[in-house]
């Protein structure tokens, strides 16, 4: 009977201790297995560690760019598997800098300055979605931009996306690439043609990219015809099926698609 107690405390013990290296490891071994999946797909590490071409004609490895690294801890382990990433910023008038987080989260010290630095190389890819800045600073917000563009040449590799018409027409037409974030009641097929009509007419003809999530597309390329697409397709199952990410990375009117990748500060 004292054996066969000893036993199942072993047993226990060797599970309870499996189970603890799973928890503590579970965002790499999730990890471990999109690389692998990714693999599959012919997108090796080396065929997506780095930019070989203009953003709007990228080969198609080199389209997956990570989704949401709002964290240095995250950029400086991603950075080394992707050719671009992708990062939330709030615009903060006080300092005349972007915040790197994403609402409702509270503001952070980290700001984008540190992202251009790490990036001024030049062979990576930065998609920045501007969650805020107010009307008031928009020119601050420019100018911003414009400062960084001087110190690390970032009109070639960073594509900045916003939801602010105006705003995003400055930015194009200070020649940085850019994305005009579609809201979704613009592309529901109860939308009237004439209400994306006149949206389409705001938005200036430099403006490179529109961007929603890919169960729009359809709607994208159909009511957005003369504009390149940036998407994100952010759904653990499709690395169990490849063939969703295939054809997104396939089809020609898409430059860049967001995958989800695990790792600490993934939220």
């Amino acid at each position: 009977m004292k054996k066969r107690t000893n036993r199942w405390v072993y047993v226990s013990a060797i599970g309870v201790l499996i189970f603890a290296l799973l928890f503590v490891y579970r965002l790499d071994i999730m990890f471990a297995f999109q690389r692998m999946r990714l693999n599959r797909l012919g997108c090796t590490a080396d065929k997506r560690v780095a930019i070989s071409a203009s953003i709007d004609v990228l080969p198609v490895c080199e389209k997956l760019w990570a989704h949401r690294v709002n964290g240095t801890e995250r950029m400086m382990y991603l950075k080394d598997y992707f050719s671009g990433l992708e990062t939330d910023v709030v615009f903060d008038g006080a300092i005349n800098n972007f915040r790197v987080y994403h609402p409702p989260a509270a503001p952070s010290a980290l700001l984008l300055d540190e992202y251009f630095k790490q990036f001024r190389v030049g062979n990576k890819g930065l998609w920045i979605d501007v969650k805020g800045v107010d009307r008031a600073d928009y020119k601050k917000a420019v100018e911003y931009f414009m400062v960084c563009d001087s110190l690390y040449n970032i009109k070639n590799y960073v594509i900045i996306e916003a939801a602010m018409t105006p705003f995003i027409n400055l930015l194009a037409e200070k020649g940085f690439i850019t994305s005009y974030y579609v809201p979704v009641t613009f592309l529901l097929p109860e939308t009237p043609d004439g209400v994306t009509d006149s949206l389409r007419q705001q938005l200036s003809p430099a403006v490179k990219f529109v961007s929603q999530e890919d169960i729009y597309l359809s709607a994208l390329r159909s009511r957005f015809q003369n504009r390149k697409i940036i998407t994100w397709a952010l759904s653990f199952k499709n690395y169990l099926d490849l063939s969703h990410i295939k054809t997104l990375i396939n089809d020609t009117s898409i430059s860049v698609v967001l995958i989800n990748c695990k790792s600490k500060g993934y939220l």
